[in-house]
């Protein structure tokens, strides 16, 4: 307990707990950094992102995985690539767009998912495709999950995208007009497209397309009235997960466009770097095997019951001799020290004095 206390006795308090503040707030900004709660995002774990998806293709050996952050990343891209852009949130400049309609003309696959947003429809008219997105809301109160409007378009047509698909669901999903276009899904014959709250007769029900095809040039755009379909809580249902695979099916990248959308948080950027630079990753081993290194030399130094006893002459601890650490007169002889005598009498004598 005596070392101990003289432990406790000689910790810093006030250093101490500024250090424990420390480690939360690092630990809080460390949470921060690999996560986002933009909505469809792949780093997004929360039940509106797309992180399930994302870490299901990243395991998929068959695909190599990338993220698009400007347009200048669809020039490393191929005719064989397949590049999901999930409801961007501002419209492509006249360069951005240049950039995908290359890459599409050229053989590359093109999946837009949305439902509301104009710029979905924007990037759709600016690449020259006649697919549009509608806007209102569909429902089918015959064939849904929880709610009408989280309806189940089970009417797939016979094509190479919707293999093993028999239905898809979705939530707040859009219909999507396809005049040049070839239908890959669509709703039931009992499907309401219009506002939320209207009323609905029996004259406003239809059958409506959700997912749709058209090529450009040598590629092809798909377009899909929801990118519901592929966040945490929904890939999972019905035929989402296979609908969303067959897109990029025979591909040799998927790449996820984020140049529109919130940009990669800060620690996924930097693993992403260091995965794709291997000389980074071996400067930062080295870097951190050198400070554990550093670290450790330190901590023979000095312990928090003071310094350590330092290794001298051939093995041995160091033993400091009385010399060393009692004063000596003009003469070389031991000053005297008085203490306490040990034959019990209660005398003091000089440890100098020589026994008769």
């Amino acid at each position: 307990m005596d070392r101990w206390d003289r432990f406790l006795g000689r910790v810093e308090w006030p250093r101490l707990l500024l250090v424990g503040l420390l480690v939360v707030v690092v630990s809080a900004l460390g949470i921060g950094g690999a996560i986002t709660m933009a909505v469809f995002h792949p780093f997004n774990p929360t039940w509106e992102g797309t992180s399930e998806w994302r870490v299901g293709i990243e395991d998929d050996p068959q695909h190599e995985v990338t993220f698009l952050q400007s347009e200048d990343d669809y020039e490393r891209l191929t005719a064989n690539d397949t590049v999901y852009v999930f409801s961007p949130e501002e419209r492509y400049d006249e360069e951005a767009v240049q950039a995908i309609d290359d890459f599409v003309a050229a053989g590359g696959t093109l999946v837009v998912l949305e439902n509301f947003g104009e710029n979905g429809n924007q990037l759709l008219a600016d690449l020259g495709v006649e697919m549009r997105f509608d806007g209102l809301v569909l429902q089918d109160e015959q064939h849904y999950d929880r709610d009408p409007k989280m309806l189940i378009a089970n009417q797939p047509e016979e094509h190479p995208l919707t293999v093993e698909v028999a239905a898809i669901t979705l939530n707040h999903g859009t219909a999507v007009s396809a005049p040049e276009a070839s239908v890959l899904l669509s709703t039931s014959n009992v499907t309401y497209l219009g506002e939320e709250d209207a009323e609905i007769g029996d004259d406003d029900l239809a059958t409506y397309p959700v997912v749709a095809v058209e090529e450009i040039g040598a590629g092809q755009v798909i377009a899909v009235g929801d990118p519901s379909i592929a966040i945490n809580e929904m890939v999972h249902l019905s035929d989402n997960w296979p609908l969303l695979h067959n897109f990029a099916r025979g591909s040799d990248r998927i790449a996820i466009d984020l140049s529109h959308t919130a940009p990669i948080p800060p620690i996924r950027l930097g693993l992403l770097m260091i995965r794709a630079n291997a000389w980074l990753g071996s400067m930062l081993g080295i870097l951190a095997i050198v400070s554990v290194a550093a670290i450790q030399a330190r901590g023979r130094e000095e312990t928090p019951f003071g310094r350590t006893t330092k290794r001298t002459g051939q093995g041995g601890s160091e033993s400091r001799s009385p010399a060393a650490s009692t004063p000596v007169d003009g003469a070389g002889r031991l000053e005297s020290s008085r203490v306490d005598a040990a034959d019990g009498t209660g005398r003091s004598y000089d440890r100098n004095e020589r026994n008769p």
